[in-house]
């Protein structure tokens, strides 16, 4: 670097790849993520040096302090407390120092502030507490019905502390053949996934799908004792002004939301579980532009959502959850499971990973190149229109928020998605996961949003982004909004292989 001290574009390293060589055209620095919150913007970056730059004042100057990537940051100015691994950091300046503690050794999947500023870590089969903020950690031994179990997520309230956690199944299971029997109602736990998802009524209980030991359980004597809660599934977990909110994390789950959402779509993923040829025409119908609203929601998209009033002693599904509170959901969730995402390599990988057993490329019959577990966000592309055609946007996620801003697709970019999509599967004779790119050589592909309303409305944003050389379309990887400000770190990927990646700070009146 250093970073700029105005809007516009931040310096970072572009690199083109020609023959396997990396040219690099600037050595200021490469751009990893932005975290903004409260008092303080965090840049982290990979290259020349990895570490964390830092701004207490908007963006105006900048710090530089050595230090790992990190996957969630809690702002408590002046006071800035992160996950990256197994290992909790902290600043008690904002951003400009850190100090490192690992708790006990394995990944933390989790990280939460409880009154008073006590910090409470989880990850697998253990959950952390730490008094003096984040300095040193006690272990809490909670006694809960699953013998291997991660934590999910943690809401520490000022009356009791909630923890969600999923256990291990007691065999391996096969999440491709979990999906297909899903789409073709063939097993027990697709008839209940589903059966679970097409619920109604208001009817307030004890909600349980999923492994023994999946739920949210309660401690009321601050992680001494833990006692099940009326969730027992696993899940996200969230307060919004008092009330206990919980997003099935659970991927058979997500999946059967999304069926029901895009039974189009589902169709079209069913056939091809069978072995049957994909058609690029019905493939193209099944993903009509839904508008930008719901390409807001994101992963959390078609995810049952449950409330309690009663502070975990049952709880009900939420029927219909109006647009703010999908939203204030979706932040919840990414900030402590944001996923990169996939390169090309990767891509390709999870395509082979995901073809029903017995079918080459091109509909020939033969062994799949698997090789590699499928993942969640592979299998839910299928169902999934957003995350399908991220695929065709050089794997990057099509929308994104952080506090009141936000950014989606044009309709043409999408349009010009879509048609991608359908002229690859159609050639492959199967729905494929690229990795592609659109046609669309001129034109906005995002939009930036900010809404005044807490996300009922949103309206448009003015802005330029940086240009990307010729035959790159220029995307957002990520976003990172806070007091009037907007970081993105932008992306994309050319048909030769060659790349880019460029940072882009605006001003949001």
């Amino acid at each position: 670097m250093p970073l700029p001290g105005g809007p516009g574009a931040v310096p970072v390293r572009y690199e083109r790849t020609r023959m396997g060589v990396f040219h690099s055209v600037e050595e200021d620095g490469a751009l990893d993520r932005f975290f903004a919150g409260k008092g303080a913007v965090l840049a982290t970056v990979a290259r020349p040096e990895r570490g964390i730059f830092s701004s207490a004042d908007g963006g105006g100057t900048w710090d530089f302090a050595r230090g790992p990537g990190l996957d969630e940051v809690i702002f408590a100015p002046p006071r800035i407390l992160a996950r990256s691994s197994a290992t909790v950091l902290r600043s008690p300046d904002e951003g400009r120092s850190w100090q490192a503690v690992v708790p006990g050794g394995e990944p933390l999947e989790a990280l939460s502030m409880g009154p008073g500023g006590t910090l409470y870590a989880g990850g697998h089969g253990h959950i952390f507490v730490s008094a003096d903020g984040g300095a040193t950690f006690r272990a809490l031994a909670p006694n809960l019905p699953s013998k291997n179990w991660r934590v999910r997520s943690i809401v520490a309230a000022p009356d009791a502390l909630f923890v969600s956690v999923r256990g291990d199944p007691p065999e391996p299971r096969d999440l491709r053949q979990r999906f297909a029997a899903l789409l073709e109602y063939t097993s027990d736990e697709a008839v209940a996934a589903l059966t679970l998802i097409d619920a109604s009524g208001p009817g307030r209980g004890t909600v349980q799908w999923g492994t023994p030991g999946d739920g949210v359980y309660v401690s009321r004597d601050g992680g001494v004792s833990f006692s099940k809660s009326g969730l027992l599934l696993d899940a996200f977990l969230a307060e919004r002004d008092g009330v206990l909110y919980a997003v099935a994390a659970d991927p058979l789950l997500m999946a059967a939301g999304l069926i029901r959402r895009h039974p189009e779509l589902a169709t079209d993923a069913e056939r091809q579980m069978r072995g049957d040829r994909a058609v690029g025409t019905a493939l193209a119908s099944a993903l009509w532009y839904p508008g930008r609203e719901r390409i807001l929601e994101g992963p959390i998209a078609g995810s049952p959502v449950f409330r309690s009033l009663d502070r975990g002693l049952t709880w009900q599904r939420v029927g219909d959850p109006p647009l703010p509170l999908r939203l204030a959901l979706r932040e919840v969730v990414e900030r402590s499971a944001w996923q990169r995402p996939q390169t090309a390599e990767q891509q390709q990988q999870q395509r082979a990973a995901a073809r029903p057993a017995g079918r080459g490329r091109r509909g020939e019959r033969g062994p799949s190149p698997a090789g590699h577990p499928v993942s969640t966000e592979t299998m839910l592309s299928f169902v999934d229109p957003a995350r399908l055609l991220a695929h065709f946007n050089s794997g990057l996620p099509l929308g994104g928020i952080s506090a009141g801003v936000a950014y989606a697709p044009t309709q043409a970019y999408w349009d010009a998605l879509v048609a991608a999509v359908a002229a690859e599967s159609g050639a492959e004779g199967e729905i494929s996961l690229g990795p592609g790119l659109p046609d669309f050589p001129a034109g906005a592909a995002f939009e930036v949003l900010r809404t005044e309303d807490g996300g009922a409305t949103w309206q448009e944003v003015p802005a330029q982004p940086p240009m990307a050389p010729k035959g790159i379309v220029a995307y957002p990887e990520s976003l990172a909004a806070a007091e009037g400000q907007a970081f993105f770190v932008l992306a994309g990927r050319g048909r030769r292989g060659q790349s880019f990646r460029s940072g882009w700070r605006i001003a949001v009146p």
